[in-house]
């Protein structure tokens, strides 16, 4: 377990915090934001390069004031920041618990045919996976990842973001990121950073689907985010009505707001269905379609404007084209109310 309370710090003219949040023990923490915002700069916090005052509490201990190798704390910093003089071997055992772990881990982390190689003639990558290895031969309660992705190539993301995967539940870790898309494939809990403070925390879902503020929903990626007035509409259910639209929502709200819309719960269909369990649907036309790994991104345009994400075989048998009328089902459950408590 990690628990931050009132944790500041200034770095040069940056100013962090103040910092709070708590992760369960065994939590995959992904830090996401704007560059210069911060997430660096708190994982430098964390580990005890930089001085900071507030607490910071692993387990049952508070180690805010402890020098950094004491704290049980791995780090593996962008860049991977790896002694040019040592071997791969040597880097991964410096500081390490059980020298016998060195070997076990180089595999892991598939770097042991390179163990007698010195950091500086590795590529990023795998100075990347050493980095990895070595903060984790200290055997650390929590560990730090700062960009571990970043330098390596296609294929080798799967292997690495298999093996990150696998250290969910087995100690606590803080992962900074750029890529919202190996946030949520990795994070059991998410957190975002804007000038230096933590905006937002929570688990991956809550975050995600719930995001506090308009501005949040938009970082992540969240198109679909409408404004109006809700009314309640019952003990577990509102209206929420913007423009001449409205829309049932599986939430209590009152007042004004915004709910969002996530890409993939925006059914397409050519007429509206009669027996189904949406609540919503509402008459649009295609404005245009746009392929891309993922399937297919179809903007739609009406008394709301929408984007709707469909595997690419559905935009033919839609007949989807600029112009096209088409009618959007929306399931009340998948409504998200944004910005209300």
């Amino acid at each position: 377990m990690i628990a931050v309370r009132a944790l500041r710090a200034t770095l040069g003219g940056f100013t962090l915090g103040p910092i709070e949040f708590e992760a369960p023990a065994g939590a995959y923490v992904a830090l996401v934001g704007p560059s210069g915002h911060g997430k660096s700069s708190l994982l430098w916090t964390l580990a005890g390069a930089v001085e900071s005052r507030g607490s910071i509490r692993i387990g049952d201990v508070d180690v805010g004031a402890w020098p950094p190798n004491e704290r049980r704390i791995g780090f593996a910093p962008q860049g991977a920041q790896l002694f040019p003089h040592l071997s791969v071997a040597a880097n991964i055992g410096f500081g390490a618990r059980d020298s016998l772990q060195v070997k076990p881990l180089a595999e892991t982390w598939g770097v042991a045919q390179l163990l007698d190689r010195r950091a500086p003639t590795l590529s990023g990558g795998e100075a990347m996976r050493v980095a990895i290895a070595r903060a984790l031969a200290r055997d650390p309660a929590l560990l730090l990842l700062d960009e571990p992705l970043g330098s390596i190539d296609e294929a080798g993301r799967a292997p690495l973001l298999a093996n990150l995967r696998a250290l969910r539940g087995t100690r606590t870790v803080i992962h900074v990121t750029h890529d919202l898309d190996e946030a949520a494939a990795l994070a059991t809990h998410l957190g975002v950073m804007r000038q230096g403070k933590l905006v937002a925390f929570g688990t991956t879902d809550d975050v995600m689907l719930r995001p506090p503020s308009v501005e949040i929903a938009q970082f992540l990626g969240v198109e679909n985010v409408l404004a109006g007035t809700f009314t309640p509409h019952g003990e577990d259910a509102s209206l929420f009505r913007t423009g001449e639209l409205e829309l049932n929502v599986l939430a209590r709200a009152n007042g004004a707001g915004y709910v969002s819309v996530p890409e993939r719960a925006v059914m397409l269909s050519l007429e509206a269905p009669q027996q189904v369990s949406a609540r919503n649907s509402i008459p649009l036309s295609v404005v245009g379609v746009t392929f891309d790994r993922a399937g297919a991104r179809v903007e739609l345009q009406g008394t709301v404007k929408l984007f709707a994400r469909l595997e690419r075989e559905s935009v033919g048998a839609l007949g989807l084209e600029p112009g096209k009328k088409i009618v959007a089902v929306v399931k009340a459950a998948q409504l998200r109310v944004v910005g209300q408590p």
